[in-house]
């Protein structure tokens, strides 16, 4: 098994969310725009959408209106990366690590064995 490591720093909490983020969501075919992956990676750090400060903090960080700000957070909401329990607009569970203390993520990858012994078979 080949095991590699990579070390990286970012220049903010903001920087290093979208960059853990945007490493989850492909490696699990989760597409999202890069406003999305923006908006996810606020939300990490924030804690939540919810009052109007965190609002216009998004807005005037990613250069962007209120208007794109709620269709993005529609969007995620039919994804199911976003929910709003207690009427605050927070991550689903599986989404909230925290990112002022960093992130390690390990991926474990293999090849499912089809039988045959074959390790080049062409996925067919």
């Amino acid at each position: 098994m080949l095991a590699q490591k990579l070390k990286k720093s970012f220049k903010n909490q903001y920087e290093l969310a979208e960059n853990y983020y945007k490493v989850l969501f492909a490696y699990n075919n989760i597409q999202l725009t890069e406003r999305e992956l923006q908006l996810v990676a606020f939300i990490a750090v924030r804690g939540d959408m919810s009052n109007a400060k965190s609002k216009r903090d998004f807005v005037t960080l990613y250069r962007t209106t209120k208007a794109t700000l709620d269709n993005t957070v529609s969007k995620l909401k039919k994804k199911k990366l976003l929910q709003k329990p207690n009427g605050k607009v927070v991550l689903i569970p599986q989404l909230q690590p925290d990112p002022s203390k960093g992130f390690t993520l390990i991926i474990t990858s293999d090849v499912e064995q089809r039988g045959t012994g074959e390790d080049n078979e062409l996925p067919i």
